[in-house]
């Protein structure tokens, strides 16, 4: 099983996810650790060990998160540290081969940097990278946070001309103040909500 401050957050995240009709899919947090070869020891390897990621799953609302499963990780990566040229893949030298996508909103890319002990978590919007994390326990405290923020305002968060209401970014922020800084919280609320 993972490092015990990345089980708490996934075990959270997992209970969270599924809770309402905008969450299609599957996660749990399974019963053992799974085998996953192919990934270097660390943080993203002991969550993919630890969370069942099954039926393409989407956390809905705000986030359009979707997640990959570990089947699913080499595809991902398409686009991103690989490229195509004259009908075959590359390397993109402008991506670190420790990068792992493993996650998309509408074509932007979740990447977990497995080179950093910490394992941080940015998104990349046409190879243009924003932190969103620190770490990836604190990234899946953070998508729980807006998850569970959601769900209490039972997704009320655009109006009937579908404009963000007003208020929502400062509930946001009330929301991620206790697992983000500010900054962070600006580049994590950036990369979602933009």
């Amino acid at each position: 099983m993972p490092e015990v401050d990345l089980l708490p957050p996934l075990r959270q995240f997992t209970d969270a996810f599924g809770r309402n009709d905008g969450n299609p899919g599957r996660i749990a947090l399974r019963p053992r650790a799974a085998d996953v070869p192919g990934l270097p020891p660390g943080p993203f390897r002991d969550y993919l060990a630890a969370v069942e990621i099954e039926d393409s799953p989407v956390i809905g609302g705000l986030l359009g998160l979707q997640l990959f499963s570990h089947h699913e990780l080499a595809k991902a990566q398409d686009g991103w540290s690989t490229v195509w040229a004259n009908g075959q893949p590359q390397p993109n030298p402008a991506w670190q081969q420790s990068w792992i996508v493993f996650g998309d909103v509408n074509g932007d890319a979740v990447v977990a940097d497995t080179g950093d002990q910490a394992c941080p978590v940015f998104g990349s919007v046409q190879q243009h990278n924003s932190p969103l994390a620190p770490d990836l326990g604190t990234f899946f405290a953070a998508v729980t946070a807006v998850m569970r923020w959601e769900a209490a305002r039972e997704l009320d968060t655009h109006d009937e001309d579908f404009n963000l209401l007003p208020e929502v970014p400062l509930e946001l922020y009330a929301a991620l103040s206790a697992h983000l800084d500010p900054v962070l919280t600006d580049d994590f609320l950036g990369f979602f909500l933009d």
